[in-house]
């Protein structure tokens, strides 16, 4: 039953309970008209943008409970990737970070079994990778103590929920090969 339960969180919806990107409600593969259709209008809107032969757009939306944003990534008009960041500011000071940090960790160690692949950068960045399932999550952490020689330097967190799936990689190849044969 339990892995039946983490199964349905990870694998179908990635109904990951986090406040600084509230994209729970969505499914790798969407479009982007099923997603706004489930979340509204994005913020912002980036050009089609061919990268090696892979049409890409991203879609910029507003988290409801802060002033923070987040990114969904589509390739070949489906949804492949959400991510967010928060960096250190006046009105979120590292503390603030560190606490985002640890709230995500958290839920992650909850819900994946395996522990994460740690890679220290440097002294003072880290970077913890998840994966289970169809969901492969990022978290790459910077903090490093203000002392007078590191002003210039703040805490942030990027948090990147990438899709697995081989289906869906085979989907997004056909549909790419498919708008090729249509453009010739």
């Amino acid at each position: 039953m339990k892995y039946f339960i983490l199964a349905l969180i990870v694998n179908g919806i990635f109904a990951f309970g986090v406040t600084a990107g509230d994209f729970r409600y969505l499914e790798w593969g969407m479009s982007q008209e099923e997603v706004m259709s489930v979340s509204g209008p994005p913020l912002k809107i980036s050009e089609n943008k061919l990268v090696y032969g892979t049409l890409t757009q991203t879609l910029t939306y507003k988290n409801i409970d802060s002033d923070n944003t987040y990114d969904l990534l589509f390739i070949e008009n489906l949804l492949t990737n959400a991510s967010y960041k928060i960096a250190a500011k006046k009105k979120s000071p590292a503390e603030d970070v560190h606490k985002k940090y640890r709230e995500e960790t958290i839920f992650l160690e909850e819900t994946f079994e395996e522990p994460p692949l740690v890679e220290k950068m440097d002294n003072s960045t880290k970077k913890y990778v998840y994966e289970n399932g169809k969901t492969k999550v990022m978290i790459i952490y910077y903090n490093t103590p203000i002392k007078a020689d590191y002003i210039n330097r703040s805490a942030y967190l990027n948090v990147t929920y990438s899709n697995n799936d081989p289906v869906l990689k085979a989907r997004i190849q056909n549909l790419k090969i498919d708008r090729a044969r249509a453009a010739q």
